[in-house]
């Protein structure tokens, strides 16, 4: 089988909803009870966001 252009490539790009279900699936493996959509929202917002940095404080997992 040949693939001309990998799923996630430049020539084919993931959407949205893959790289959101990434990100959860990824972190999921890592930390089950980690909440990631404070980090989904906070990416979607950054070209609105005053201080970029707050995107990497929702990266620092919450002690429970």
């Amino acid at each position: 089988t040949t693939v001309a252009a990998a799923r996630g490539s430049l020539e084919r790009p993931l959407s949205d909803h893959d790289l959101e279900d990434k990100l959860r699936t990824l972190a999921a493996d890592w930390r089950s009870d980690q909440d990631v959509q404070p980090i989904i929202d906070a990416v979607w917002a950054l070209d609105r966001a005053e201080d970029a940095g707050a995107l990497l404080r929702f990266t620092v997992p919450v002690e429970r």
